[in-house]
């Protein structure tokens, strides 16, 4: 949202497709409404001068008021084009995947408040949470599947396209390792907010090595805490 205006109407909803250039809301303003007018009126004004001077043969004035007269025309332009952005429309092809809710319509919006969010087509990323104890085998380019929950019967394949980082959430509370992924074969089943079960495949490891990790790794803190070392 550019400025502030009223919310009249709502024209798309959640996970509806939408292609570059459609409508998203239509919001009014009553204050460039004003201006529009008051502007129209002073270019109507102006011309009526330079008619008026170009028949009594004072070309000065005439020419005066000419340009006034194209001073004013280039200003009511401006404020016709700030009008048009009070019809936001999408930049991109994609599909809605949050927006105003309709119940807001006639709230006034500010400027930097969300109409709606828009994933453009085709590309998609996920972000997987993992445990802290698989952090450190989570490599750039490995491959998985995700499965959405309420659609199992879809497996999506996916590649790690960056390292895990530690995050934390808004709060500034702990989020736990994350990693984002880059989906192989995205469909219109998918928008931002879905959740699910995602595994990872990694290199083969002999089976003592599988169940001995936990204890290698808390072997590995206490030493470091409590004796300094370093393995």
């Amino acid at each position: 949202m550019a400025m502030e205006a009223t919310l009249e109407s709502v024209l798309v909803r959640t996970g509806e497709a939408v292609e570059e250039g459609d409508p998203l809301a239509r919001l009014s303003s009553l204050a460039l409404d004003e201006e529009k007018s008051e502007t129209g009126l002073e270019l109507l004004l102006e011309k009526l001068s330079a008619k008026e001077a170009l028949s009594s043969n004072k070309y000065s004035k005439y020419q005066i008021a000419q340009q006034r007269a194209k001073i004013i025309q280039t200003r009511l332009q401006y404020i016709e084009q700030k009008i048009g952005y009070l019809t936001p429309k999408s930049p991109v092809n994609g599909r809605i995947v949050s927006v105003i809710p309709p119940g807001q319509v006639g709230v006034k919006l500010r400027e930097g408040d969300l109409i709606a969010e828009i994933q453009p087509d085709p590309s998609f990323d996920i972000l997987l949470q993992i445990n802290s104890l698989d952090a450190s085998l989570i490599k750039i380019g490995q491959e998985g599947a995700f499965v959405l929950r309420g659609l199992s019967h879809t497996n999506y394949p996916f590649t790690i396209s960056e390292s895990p980082s530690y995050q934390k959430t808004e709060n500034g509370h702990s989020a736990g390792f994350m990693v984002i992924a880059s989906l192989s074969n995205p469909d219109e089943a998918l928008f931002k907010g879905l959740t699910g079960i995602a595994s990872i495949r990694i290199e083969t490891r002999r089976r003592y090595e599988i169940y001995s990790r936990g204890l290698f790794d808390y072997m590995r803190m206490f030493l470091w805490k409590h004796l300094d070392l370093h393995l």
